[in-house]
């Protein structure tokens, strides 16, 4: 009964603010989202399967083959959670503001201690969700956050992104953006969650 009380409490309160973005959502820092997660975990989403709690909510089972972990003791295991929302028989349940999974996506999770809750899977909502890029040609990753903009390195518990500069033509108009920093990797981000867990 409880559950069914703050899911909608939660559904009301997100209707009644309308379109929840960054400026609603206080900004967690690198070494926040380190300390304040159970669990960091990074590797692919292999499974994805939705079923109705006794309630008929829709909850969907998340499936991660762990390539690194914090605690490590995770890597090589298929890593599950369970979450609010999910698709089934042709309907969709989401909150607004919670990450949403795919299969196949490459990502670097800043787990909660009871991800099922409705406060989401991850720390700071999509704060916590970190993108993962492998390189067809040589199997190198590059990290990117929820914008999927490039994180670069950590200073003072702040991440650093990507600058991004206009590359003139020859002509001198503007022919496109570039990224002029080489983005982390998946190892020295983990390192770096390591460090800031200590």
């Amino acid at each position: 009964m409880k559950l069914i009380k703050n899911l909608l409490v939660a559904l009301v309160l997100f209707s009644a603010a309308g379109r929840l973005d960054a400026s609603s959502v206080i900004e967690v820092s690198f070494d926040e989202l380190s300390r304040a997660s159970d669990t960091v975990i990074s590797g692919e989403v292999v499974s994805i399967v939705a079923d109705r709690d006794p309630n008929g909510y829709i909850y969907s089972t998340v499936t991660i083959r762990v390539s690194e972990a914090v605690p490590q003791e995770l890597i090589g295991t298929d890593y599950a959670f369970r979450m609010v929302g999910g698709e089934l028989d042709d309907e969709s349940t989401y909150i607004q503001g919670m990450p949403q999974f795919f299969v196949g996506d490459g990502l670097v999770l800043f787990l909660t201690e009871n991800p099922d809750s409705l406060l989401g899977p991850t720390v700071g909502l999509w704060q916590g969700v970190f993108h993962v890029e492998t390189s067809s040609t040589d199997g190198s990753t590059t990290i990117s956050d929820y914008e999927r903009q490039l994180v670069i390195g950590v200073r003072e518990s702040r991440l650093m992104r990507a600058s991004r500069t206009v590359e003139p033509d020859a002509v001198g108009v503007a022919a496109g953006e570039i990224t002029v920093q080489r983005a982390m990797d998946v190892g020295s981000f983990m390192d770096a969650v390591r460090q800031a867990r200590r």
